[in-house]
């Protein structure tokens, strides 16, 4: 059973930027004592620890990778789609930043443009203040889905918090920007003569959330292509109808190190198995998971940048 509640407090973002002071003191600290000491592998140990604590809260975090892949979907028309999620806007990205991405997308002048949700930081977020949304621009139109944090939903020590519910707000707010949101929801499009599907479901932690409902109304023989908040939807049976899934919300592990990969327990129960990238399921269908361009709880990021999704179907 759901309670509404306010989140813990280590989930506020205060707590997080003062203990990233705290802890660049003790970092400064450091360096100083093993000047003192003259024992340059302590001074040494505490610059570089204080050098990555800078790099990972105040300069990873602003940077903006593009990261383009080709895949070859052949049921898919040959198509560019941008994909953005996990915005995150609240205390650590704000308009101007939106106003950086939304410049970045159009400037690729994709197809199509989807964001697989999570708009909000929390509860206490503005919702206009997504309105830097309305610039973007692509012929195949802009589609969206909620996420989790837009309408409140957490998981905390294994149980679920139910918080404030924005997801009204959220989709209101997107369709005045001439964003189409899909709510266990389906339309078809046309490319270079061929149709295909996008369908969009709630996200999977919203009771709402009905992959059976936006798959309804798509012919058995139209290719879909389907946007899911949470990659958990492919251990949902009817995802092998879908072509491609594209999802966020696993931030790709928001602190990544080589070869280890996320340091940070990925919030889903496919955990580092889709936390990033593009995934060949044993079904057919291919998965798509972007790192997102937001944060949450703490500002920080290591080795895994905000990230804009560029995929370039082929099929050739």
């Amino acid at each position: 059973m759901t309670r509404r509640a306010s989140l813990p407090l280590r989930h506020r973002p205060f707590v997080w930027d003062a203990a990233i002071a705290l802890l660049a003191c003790i970092g400064i600290g450091g360096v100083m004592l093993g000047l003192w000491l003259s024992a340059i592998a302590v001074s040494l140990s505490f610059f570089l620890a204080l050098l990555l604590l800078f790099f990972g809260s105040f300069i990873e975090p602003k940077r903006i990778h593009l990261n383009t892949k080709v895949v070859r979907i052949s049921d898919l028309p040959d198509l560019t789609i941008a994909v953005t999620a996990d915005f995150h806007i609240g205390p650590f990205k704000r308009r101007i930043f939106l106003r950086r991405i939304v410049s970045r997308l159009n400037a690729l002048r994709p197809d199509l443009i989807v964001l697989p949700g999570d708009f909000l930081f929390d509860s206490d977020t503005r919702v206009d203040d997504l309105e830097a949304l309305n610039a973007l621009r692509a012929p195949l139109g802009v589609f969206a889905v909620l996420g989790n944090h837009d309408s409140g939903q957490h998981m905390w020590n294994g149980k679920h918090l139910q918080t404030a519910d924005r997801s009204a707000d959220v989709q209101r707010l997107l369709e005045q920007c001439g964003i189409t949101v899909l709510r266990n929801q389906a339309r078809a499009l046309t490319h270079k003569g061929q149709s295909f599907a996008i369908a969009g479901i709630d996200d999977l932690w919203m009771p709402s959330s009905d992959l059976q409902q936006a798959l309804a109304s798509v012919p058995d023989a139209m290719p879909l292509l389907l946007l899911s908040h949470n990659p958990d939807v492919v251990l949902h049976p009817a995802h092998v109808r879908a072509a491609l899934i594209i999802s966020g919300h696993t931030h790709g592990g928001q602190f990544r190190l080589p070869i280890i990969g996320s340091l940070a327990p990925i919030p889903s129960a496919t955990g580092c198995t889709f936390d990033q990238g593009i995934c060949s399921l044993a079904s057919g269908t291919m998965l798509a998971v972007t790192h997102g361009i937001g944060e949450t709880m703490c500002r920080a990021r290591l080795f895994c940048p905000p990230e804009i999704l560029v995929l370039r179907n082929t099929t050739d």
